[in-house]
């Protein structure tokens, strides 16, 4: 139920100060306009923004995920960094698992998240019992300066971080793919959400905002 239409114009999605070599910044732009999708005439969203992601050209099984953002202020936005499955092999979402390295939400300032979700926490979001936590919130006021968002994923444990301080720790508790989904390879995401069932009420005078991101960096162990 979010609100943004994502497109692929570089008003929505740009690097900025770019030298040809890497150097530059990423900018996640949202914007309040009117978005035809299909241009029939009928406006089918008020805001735009963008999405992107690595599907089938950066795709890891167990690796070091570090981003260094400034993520946007306001009510109704919702930037994130995240990954998916490439294959799903055990199901459509959330069965095959979604790592949340970092969501923020605007409504609720001053704390950034960070999340699993499989088929079991799926089901079970709102009854508690679980065997181990999988979300956990980090306090940080000033989300709009500079901080690294990073992930450790390996074959038993996955652990989040802020600036390196550790927020979440998720092990792999030998008990089925319905808690560890983890097993196979998995693709980044970058987007910046307005509105939606967590996002919230949207601040239409907040226009436009930015998700920056300086750089994304991935890191494997090499093979022995």
């Amino acid at each position: 139920e979010e609100e943004q239409a994502y497109t692929d114009s570089p008003n929505n999605i740009f690097l900025s100060d770019y030298d040809g070599d890497g150097d530059g910044e990423l900018h996640i732009r949202a914007l309040r306009e009117t978005y035809d999708i299909d241009e029939n005439g009928v406006v089918d969203a008020l805001y735009t923004s963008g999405r992107i992601t690595t599907k089938n050209k950066g795709d890891w099984q167990y690796a070091k995920v570090e981003v260094r953002a400034k993520l946007p202020m306001g009510d109704g936005t919702w930037p994130a960094i995240w990954m998916l499955p490439t294959e799903s092999i055990y199901g459509g979402w959330p069965a095959s698992g979604e790592l949340d390295i970092m969501e923020f939400v605007g409504k609720d300032p001053g704390k950034t998240h960070s999340s699993i979700h499989n088929a079991t926490f799926y089901e079970n979001l709102n009854q508690g019992g679980m065997p181990q936590a999988q979300t956990d919130s980090y306090d940080l006021e000033d989300v709009d300066d500079w901080h690294v968002y990073s992930m450790i994923w390996s074959k038993n444990r996955i652990i989040f971080y802020v600036d390196d301080v550790e927020v979440l720790v998720y092990n792999d508790l030998d008990d089925g793919f319905e808690l560890w989904p983890f097993n196979q390879q998995f693709y980044v995401v970058l987007n910046l959400a307005i509105g939606g069932t967590w996002g919230g009420d949207v601040a239409p005078g907040i226009f436009p905002v930015e998700f920056i991101i300086d750089y994304v960096k991935v890191f494997q162990k090499s093979c022995d």
